[in-house]
């Protein structure tokens, strides 16, 4: 994920801080607080994971190898990295396309006007948008359309004033479920970092985790389609193969170590 902009018009607040990692990180990755009760992790940032985005830090700004990201407390050696820690930064982050981090389609539609799910998990909406990928078998790939109903938590049924253009989807389809804005809810789950690439985002799936960042706005981007924001009536309903776009969202986070989530300090009288 990548800076984008501040909620307060602020510019990108810079710190190095020593950090912890047994393994390599990447440029674009959140890092979070780590636990005081682990001492080599005491005062130092750590890898944020699907199940701990939350006492964000902020946003590496460097990639670290893993031999010079492994802080040794016994004998004093630290690394300092680069971090915006921006409480109400906004990180433009790109959607996850893998079949990790998305789910696939357990029943067919001629139409391509419904997708089929076993489970879409607690937190999907209507409101948020559909996407079929390249992955598994591909026969509804590219197809894009808004959710205006959901049955359960099984099927996702495209507006029906913007459903024209979509191809017969078929079981072994995957679906990228992007999220509706301002949607997420922490309690049953939300937005929360690909599994398999720790600087993107997932979007539903079946069992979430317990992050904490939440999507202001969805974007499109693909051969033939400039960045721009999704909107019903410009994108739903229409099958996107030969662009292969790629999908983004502005995203806060929630529960931010510095504040924004926060409530501030006041004196004990």
């Amino acid at each position: 994920m990548i800076w984008h902009y501040d909620l307060t018009g602020a510019e990108a607040i810079v710190r190095d801080i020593p950090i912890y990692s047994t393994g390599a990180l990447i440029y674009g990755q959140p890092m979070i607080a780590g636990a005081v009760t682990t001492d080599v992790m005491n005062g130092r940032t750590t890898p944020a994971v699907c199940t701990t985005v939350k006492n964000v830090v902020g946003v590496l700004q460097e990639a670290v190898t893993a031999a010079n990201a492994l802080a040794v407390v016994l004998t004093g050696f630290e690394t300092y990295a680069k971090h915006i820690i921006n409480p109400f930064a906004v990180w433009l982050a790109e959607y996850s396309q893998t079949t990790t981090d998305t789910i696939i389609l357990t029943g067919a539609d001629a139409t391509g006007k419904s997708n089929t799910t076993v489970d879409n998990g607690t937190d999907h909406q209507t409101g948020g948008w559909d996407y079929i990928t390249s992955e598994g078998v591909g026969t509804g790939y590219g197809n894009l359309f808004k959710v205006g109903a959901v049955t359960t938590v099984t099927v996702h049924t495209a507006a029906t004033s913007y459903d024209d253009n979509l191809k017969a989807n078929a079981i072994g389809d995957y679906v990228l479920e992007l999220h509706a804005i301002y949607g997420a809810v922490v309690a049953a789950g939300t937005v929360n970092l690909s599994a398999a690439a720790l600087d993107k985002i997932t979007g539903h799936l079946a069992t979430e985790c317990t992050g904490a960042m939440m999507v202001i706005e969805n974007y499109i981007q693909g051969a033939g389609v400039p960045m721009e924001p999704l909107v019903t009536k410009k994108h739903s309903g229409n099958n996107y193969k030969g662009a292969a776009p790629r999908f983004y969202a502005d995203i806060v986070f929630q529960n931010h170590l510095l504040g924004s989530a926060n409530p501030p300090l006041r004196a004990v009288t």
